[in-house]
């Protein structure tokens, strides 16, 4: 129910390291996956912006500023 999407996720935003993909995996599960603003995705969106980009564009997953 959770994991398959957070995975898919994961993949898409070219997430390597077991915490990332572990903290994509618990966020579906506390936010849902749905287009509401507290959502899986809208954090994701917000975060990419503030970081400029994902790992998938470049961004280095274990650089927290």
């Amino acid at each position: 129910m959770y994991y398959q999407p957070a995975m898919k996720r994961s993949d898409n935003a070219g997430l390597k390291t077991a915490l990332a993909r572990a903290v994509m995996y618990d966020t579906v599960i506390q936010h849902g996956d749905g287009d509401d603003p507290d959502s899986f995705y809208a954090l994701i969106k917000r975060t990419n912006k503030k970081a400029g980009g994902s790992p998938k564009d470049g961004i280095d997953e274990e650089v927290v500023k």
